[in-house]
């Protein structure tokens, strides 16, 4: 064996070992990568990966890659592969998610509003609903409290009835309101 062949083991050694290593960095932060066309492309085959060739690196062929990663990579070339498709995977994974996070049609806000400015009527209604139940029920309670003919009842009630009113009075709803103004804000922001 002369120098150049030597020399030649050598090279498709480390492309051997750069490819691997490369897959490392990929599998570790794929949103790095995922703009590189020319290596998601690569990626894509066994045989276009043997070829990747960056930073003055020189491709080789898919035999001699399988070669020399059956040697110089841990698992050989099975790992090798195993983890290229699994860099794929990843890459565009974090595409789709990019796609997902960042773009919002005006259909999709326009719709996701008009569902949250029902749900705002909706919980007015439930509130309209309850704050009459409420009323009702104090109606009764205080006709309850008279029927009875116990002065001691009636006091009992009329000062309970004054504490109800202090926690569901005009100000604690619209406390309550401006709530759900506010959540529905957040919700229209994010």
């Amino acid at each position: 064996m002369n120098d150049e062949d030597a020399e030649a083991i050598d090279e498709n050694s480390n492309h051997a070992s750069y490819l691997s290593s490369l897959l490392d960095k990929i599998v570790q932060e794929p949103n790095q990568y995922k703009a590189d066309s020319e290596l998601r492309a690569a990626l894509r085959s066994q045989g276009t990966f043997a070829r990747y060739s960056a930073n003055e690196r020189r491709g080789v062929s898919l035999n001699t890659l399988k070669a020399q990663a059956n040697v110089g990579v841990i698992g050989g070339f099975p790992n090798l592969d195993g983890r290229r498709q699994r860099a794929l995977k990843l890459i565009e994974e974090s595409l789709v998610d990019t796609s997902k996070k960042d773009y919002r049609s005006k259909s999709a806000i326009s719709k996701r509003n008009k569902e949250l400015q029902k749900d705002l009527i909706r919980l007015y209604c439930d509130m309209w609903q309850l704050t009459s139940a409420f009323g009702r029920a104090l109606e009764y309670y205080t006709e309850c409290a008279k029927e009875s003919g116990n002065p001691e009842a009636v006091d009992l009630c009329k000062k309970h009835i004054r504490q109800l009113h202090e926690a569901v009075s005009p100000a604690q709803l619209q406390i309550v309101e401006q709530e759900l103004r506010r959540r529905l804000k957040l919700e229209l922001v994010s």
